[in-house]
């Protein structure tokens, strides 16, 4: 007897632990490592509208040149030092170049700095514009990539070119 109600114990315990692993609702499931496949789309689409437009991991608009996504990625840390800076100072601080980034905003861009120039203007309690420059005789050389970040509101992404050649390819002669 003593031995079965030590079993009857054991399987109670099982089903109150699979109760509360799983839950009693209708939409029970066991937990996983991963969320579900409609929750990876959610999540994906939340992640992408941070970035100024709502766009699907798989379907991007437009192809990028691979050197303006590298100053955006760059233009991303920027972002996460300023939110960081922002926590502890409760507003945003311009900054000018890689060196005064890494400085002010605990921000490392040696891996890029050889194709772009940074800096951070107009910094304020609300927001603030980072841009990067590409340097002269590079590949990035007159691109200009501008994200403009307001709180509470989507970033503004902007993607210029200060002359009239493509990304990685070489000025014309005489420009």
């Amino acid at each position: 007897m003593h031995a079965s109600s030590r079993a009857s114990r054991g399987l109670v315990a099982l089903a109150a632990l699979s109760l509360v692993v799983t839950g009693c609702g209708r939409e029970a499931r066991l937990p996983t490592a991963a969320p579900a496949a409609s929750t990876n789309t959610t999540i994906q689409t939340q992640l992408d509208a941070m970035n100024g437009r709502a766009e699907t991991a798989r379907a991007h608009p437009e192809p990028r040149h691979p050197i303006i996504e590298e100053a955006r990625a760059a233009l991303g840390a920027i972002l996460t030092g300023e939110q960081t800076y922002f926590q502890k100072w409760a507003t945003y601080i311009d900054a000018d170049g890689a060196d005064d980034l890494r400085v002010r905003l605990g921000v490392e861009l040696a891996v890029t700095a050889p194709y772009w120039d940074f800096s951070v203007g107009g910094a304020s309690r609300s927001g603030f514009v980072a841009e990067a420059r590409g340097r002269a005789r590079t590949k990035a050389h007159g691109i200009v990539v501008t994200m403009t970040y307001v709180r509470g509101q989507p970033i503004a992404w902007a993607i210029t070119r200060t002359h009239g050649n493509a990304p990685g390819s070489r000025p014309a002669a005489g420009s």
